[in-house]
């Protein structure tokens, strides 16, 4: 992943379920949330905080979306149960 991007997965308030968030440069792009299931993803857009728009390398946006997929997915809460 390009060391422009950056990720991070926990929980918030707002969430019953983790949610990860990917920064540019440090400045949050979007939110993951996986409050519908993992396999129906909720993604939060921001603007840039900067002004104007986001301009980035799609393939590296990309692959800094799959690595926070990932993530999300290796600290997924499982319930017991659920069937």
């Amino acid at each position: 992943m390009s060391p422009s991007f950056r990720i991070t997965v926990g929980s918030e308030l707002d969430y019953e379920e983790l949610v990860g968030d990917l920064y540019f440069e440090d400045m949050i792009v979007c939110v993951l949330s996986q409050e519908e299931g993992f396999e129906n993803l909720q993604m939060k857009l921001y603007g840039n905080p900067e002004g104007g728009e986001w301009s980035f390398n799609l393939g590296e946006f990309e692959e800094a979306l799959d690595a926070l997929k990932k993530r999300m997915w290796d600290l997924r809460r499982i319930d017991s149960c659920k069937k």
